[in-house]
């Protein structure tokens, strides 16, 4: 396979690190045994049905071991550079970037879009049946309407049979006649076809502090992004409902309104004393705890970290299934995403070993360009047989330092600082473009050049 790369980097301060929950203990390869221990079960919503115990919390963490690395951190990587290209040019953009509403006038988000359908969601303040959702081609004066027949809170409406690469705009109304909003519409845009320049961002652990979480928010709108992806830890108890809207969706209203979200479950999803919410509130693709997804050129493969990845293990057989399937065999690009980082400087240590013993061997043998992680409150890039290891958890939780350095010799850039990363895929020209932006768009990291990795 041909690969290429294209690299710069910067090291800035270390700063303060603090403690989560981490992963539990994982079972030797060759057993089947679930990684939870025996505790109080908590209640699942009703539309999620999972083959193993996914919402009960972990126990505590247990791990001590340092990582295993035995690479030299000078090693070489195996791509073949691409020509320099100046990222000046963002990605041609048809839906509307800058909404311009008043922040969390956009009660609707969406959801898990395709080239011909999309999800969209709301919340009402009670259980209602009547209220509704009204979409139309842009430029049209005829709009569709789409209802529900039973009371709920959380409302849930895919549209089908829609034109490929194309703009719509929508609202909702809560009483269902009436009050639709945004007073003026939101838009989304279907999928495009795989020759397609898009731009994907990517951002995470934006729990606990609502206004620094809002400010990165402001920064990834911006940068217009089409898809938009978190690596987890969306909240600081997604087990409680009151967390959700001051933590999460009244920051990022503006945004998730026109840009749809793929969301990844860290270990804050699971704490708290309520429902696992995320289930509630999310709408992905699969069983929604892992699934993938082909966007234009690409194939984004979402994990769930917390739970059992070992062989025999129902995530890691559907993983290995996902690596054979043709959605990812045929894209241009793969790019991982899951909470914990397999390879890290920062304070969580135990947490890497049974990702890189488990799941890195994998995507070393089926060809991943890139994997997202977030836990560590930071940015950090590091690369590994060819591998870039993505570090993105400065969405708003309290910033961490780097006070492992000397455990991780595939480190190449690090940066104490609230941030997102942008992905601008040129599926036509056959390379990717990695560029990371603090809350003031000054550019901390990039830009990181991938040529195809199609056999030629």
């Amino acid at each position: 396979m041909n690969k290429g790369l294209l690299s710069t980097g910067l090291i800035l301060l270390l700063t303060l690190a603090s403690s989560c929950h981490s992963i539990p203990t994982l079972p030797p390869p060759e057993s089947t045994i679930g990684l939870f221990a025996p505790g109080t079960a908590t209640a699942q919503p009703e539309t999620l049905k999972v083959d193993e115990t996914a919402t009960q919390n972990p126990p505590s963490p247990t791990f001590t071991l340092e990582p295993t690395l035995t690479a030299s951190s000078t090693e070489t990587p195996t791509h073949t550079p691409v020509p320099s290209v100046t990222p000046t040019i963002p990605p041609t953009q048809t839906q509307s970037p800058t909404p311009t509403q008043p922040l969390n006038q956009y009660s609707s988000y969406l959801q898990n879009v395709t080239r011909e359908s999309i999800t969209i969601m709301w919340e009402t303040p009670l259980r209602y049946s009547w209220s509704k959702l009204r979409y139309r081609l842009v430029g049209d004066t005829t709009w569709i309407e789409k209802s529900f027949s039973e009371k709920t809170k959380i409302h849930e409406i895919s549209l089908l049979g829609l034109i490929p690469d194309t703009t719509y705009e929508y609202q909702v109304s809560m009483d269902g006649s009436s009050q639709w909003s945004p007073s003026w519409p939101a838009v989304f845009t279907t999928a495009p076809d795989a020759s397609q320049t898009f731009r994907a961002a990517v951002y995470g652990d934006s729990r606990t502090q609502h206004e620094q979480h809002r400010e990165v928010v402001k920064s990834i709108t911006k940068n217009e992004p089409d898809i938009l992806l978190h690596t987890g830890d969306i909240v600081e108890e997604g087990m409680n409902y009151k967390n959700w809207d001051k933590e999460f969706f009244h920051p990022a209203a503006d945004l998730i309104a026109y840009v749809p979200l793929y969301p990844v479950i860290g270990n804050h999803e699971y704490n708290g004393s309520e429902r696992m919410w995320y289930y509630d509130f999310f709408s992905p693709p699969g069983n929604e705890q892992w699934y993938a997804f082909t966007y234009g050129c690409a194939r984004f493969v979402i994990l769930d970290s917390n739970f059992n990845f070992s062989p025999g293990g129902s995530q890691y057989s559907w993983l290995v299934e996902e690596f054979q399937s043709s959605g990812y065999i045929n894209s241009k690009w793969q790019i991982a995403l899951f909470h914990h980082p397999p390879y890290t400087s920062g304070s969580h240590l135990g947490d890497e070993v049974p990702i890189a013993d488990y799941l890195v061997p994998l995507f070393e043998a089926n060809g991943v360009d890139m994997v997202f992680s977030g836990h560590n409150h930071h940015y950090e890039r590091s690369i590994k047989d060819g591998i870039y290891y993505i570090v993105s958890g400065g969405g708003g939780a309290y910033l961490y330092g780097f006070p492992n350095l000397s455990l991780n010799p595939y480190s190449q850039v690090r940066s104490t600082i609230y941030h997102h990363a942008t992905l601008d895929f040129y599926c036509s020209d056959d390379y990717l473009e990695l560029n990371v932006w603090d809350i003031s768009l000054n550019l901390i990291d990039g830009p990181v050049l991938l040529d195809s990795q199609i056999d030629e």
